[in-house]
């Protein structure tokens, strides 16, 4: 037991954290005439344990609609017709020169689209 607990602390501390977000999670109120391909949406920014560069992605849900920049992590929309959603959700995937991996959660959502229904 006491081999196996050593051996965990020794590749905790050679492969580091991983990669932190700030902040935690991301949402972005758009304007859906903005929605065209490669407008720009926000940006997401994690930073390495090891202070190296991190590899962005987009992962789960709508991430179909944008596309995020690898080194800068700047999320765009792709090809998205604002008509048919309101309200997307989807993950970005940070990835650091160790292979440790950390997620961000994403919102964003049309303001001029949704209805005040109180």
């Amino acid at each position: 037991m006491m081999k196996i607990l050593l051996a965990f602390s020794l590749v905790a501390l050679t492969l580091g954290l991983s990669p932190q977000f700030n902040p935690d999670m991301l949402q972005f109120p758009v304007q859906s005439s903005s929605a065209t391909p490669g407008s720009p949406v926000g940006t997401s920014y994690a930073s390495a344990d090891n202070g190296q560069p991190v590899t962005y992605s987009l992962v789960h849900g709508d991430s179909e609609y944008f596309s995020i920049d690898a080194s800068s992590g700047e999320i765009t929309f792709s090809n998205i017709d604002p008509s048919g959603k309101v309200m997307m959700v989807f993950s970005v995937k940070a990835v650091d020169s160790n292979g440790m991996e950390s997620y961000q959660p994403v919102a964003v959502w049309f303001e001029d689209l949704l209805v005040n229904t109180c």
